[in-house]
């Protein structure tokens, strides 16, 4: 498959401006409230809670926050983060320094419900990490249902940064943060059969450091196996027709042996 150049340009435009984000929190699309993060046990923990809620008919909504880590006597200080969100709260980004933290939440809403949801972070004074350059994401395989995926994270890390766009228009899809999950889905998300997506994922360890971008290109298409219910028979033996000798025809396969599947059809992304 050859993608126009233009596509790829985009593509590496969204990433620059991806990695500029992660790295130096310039995030601009809703205010950032900057706090310090209160302490749970002494110098060695910190973390917060904050609760969101959107009453029905109200639109998705973003907050974001920058986070002050406190100084050690003067000294530089190696962090490890962990955070959990509960409800329909996810998270879009984050990054962390030594003395910031940065997360961009987003809670969406519904005409006819209200919708709530909550983001825990905690944040230990720990060690200094090792110098190694974190794995890149080795693997993310799909589920059975591609119109509405479920997604496999292979060998997961601490964290998964997962964005979601359309090959065709450039449009992110979807975005979230994943912790402590080898499953995970796109909250909302519906393909289309002849879409083409594209997937740029980066794990990062408990210090927040993210590896290198793992692309993967597909799109949804259709592809014909063996009817799973008359193994390509065309007719349907579990349930004869009292009054013929001929069996009844199946009714998935219409008697033709093979079944159409919704599929994900990997793709390559190569140069003109």
């Amino acid at each position: 498959m050859t993608v126009p150049a233009f596509f790829r340009k985009t593509f590496r435009i969204r990433h620059q401006l991806i990695v500029c984000m992660v790295l130096f929190f310039l995030p601009l699309s809703t205010p950032v409230s900057s706090e310090p993060l209160p302490a749970l046990s002494g110098q060695v923990l910190y973390g917060t809670t904050k609760h969101y809620s959107l009453k029905p008919g109200e639109e998705n909504q973003a907050w974001e926050y920058r986070f002050e880590l406190p100084e050690q006597n003067g000294q530089i200080s190696f962090w490890t983060r962990s955070f959990k969100t509960e409800g329909l709260l996810i998270v879009d980004q984050e990054a962390l320094s030594q003395n910031t933290y940065y997360v961009k939440v987003r809670l969406l809403g519904k005409k006819k419900e209200t919708r709530s949801g909550s983001f825990h972070v905690w944040m230990k004074r720990n060690t200094k990490p090792s110098s190694e350059q974190q794995p890149p994401v080795p693997e993310i395989r799909f589920n059975d249902t591609p119109l509405e995926p479920e997604f496999v994270w292979v060998d997961p890390m601490e964290t998964l940064a997962f964005s979601l766009y359309d090959r065709e228009s450039g449009e992110l899809l979807h975005q979230e943060v994943y912790t402590g999950c080898e499953y995970f889905e796109c909250f909302g998300l519906k393909l289309k059969i002849g879409g083409k997506y594209l997937i740029i994922a980066t794990q990062s360890d408990k210090w927040g450091r993210y590896s290198s971008p793992t692309n993967l290109a597909f799109r949804i298409g259709i592809v014909e196996e063996t009817c799973p219910e008359c193994h390509g028979e065309g007719v349907d033996w579990d349930y004869p027709n009292p009054n013929s000798s001929t069996p009844p025809v199946c009714i998935f396969c219409k008697g033709t042996g093979i079944w159409n599947k919704d599929a994900f059809i990997p793709e390559k992304l190569s140069d003109e």
